[in-house]
């Protein structure tokens, strides 16, 4: 979607973005693996950084720019995730074919693919921190399985394994940068909704009917 010189002066204010290597938990091999329920904050420790001013610009064309940048991270977000998932899944059965391959650490990616698709990164499920968590554990400790997976002797030679494997390594690595930006965002847009409630209400349908949006590292406090 492009936006107006006001939208450009935005997206730059935004553009800045620091990146933190995924640390994902440590995964028995030859165990098979069922999807976690746990509670664990992978955030608690992220410092918070200087409250960041809103841009000078009608608010209007403020909350359309917010909306827009929001919206549409959401959207490569989620469209990542299901992208990862076809791709693991193709991975996974070529490299079932070696006789050499480990079944245990196949069947553990078949369970946690099986729950991930089961169990979509919605905006319910942002919402609630716990229910992000564990997706997100989830999603943690499949990738790690498939980069275990990926080492099956015999498998060197695939061409189509290493590419598959590649393709899902650099959503994943994506992935961050995604969620800061949607989070840079609804921060922002959270601030302007909490400062101008009664202005907001006069807008025009639907910017008149704008939410708060969940955060996906909420503990950040404004990233």
């Amino acid at each position: 979607m492009k936006y107006r010189l006001i939208t450009a002066a935005l997206v730059l204010s935004w553009a800045v973005i620091s990146c933190t290597e995924n640390k994902n938990p440590v995964v028995q091999k030859n165990a098979i693996v069922e999807p976690v329920e746990e509670e664990a904050d992978p955030w608690a420790n992220m410092p918070e950084t200087e409250e960041e001013a809103l841009p000078e610009a009608p608010l209007k064309q403020l909350i359309s720019a917010l909306k827009d940048s929001i919206e549409r991270n959401w959207y490569l977000a989620v469209k990542s995730d299901e992208n990862k998932l076809a791709k693991i899944l193709q991975l996974t059965a070529r490299l079932e074919k070696y006789p050499k391959h480990d079944k245990n650490t196949a069947d553990s990616i078949k369970i946690l693919h099986k729950w991930l698709i089961n169990n979509p990164l919605t905006w319910e499920t942002l919402a609630d921190i716990n229910k992000t968590l564990t997706y997100d554990n989830n999603f943690d400790r499949l990738i790690q399985l498939v980069r275990q997976l990926r080492n099956t002797p015999g498998s060197e030679s695939c061409t189509a394994c290493t590419e598959l494997y590649e393709e899902v390594s650099a959503l994943y690595d994506d992935d961050f940068i995604l969620r800061r930006r949607y989070d840079k965002a609804a921060v922002l847009l959270n601030k302007l909704i909490d400062k101008n409630q009664d202005s907001i209400k006069l807008l025009p349908t639907p910017l008149n009917q704008v939410s708060r949006k969940p955060l996906f590292m909420p503990t950040a406090n404004a990233l």
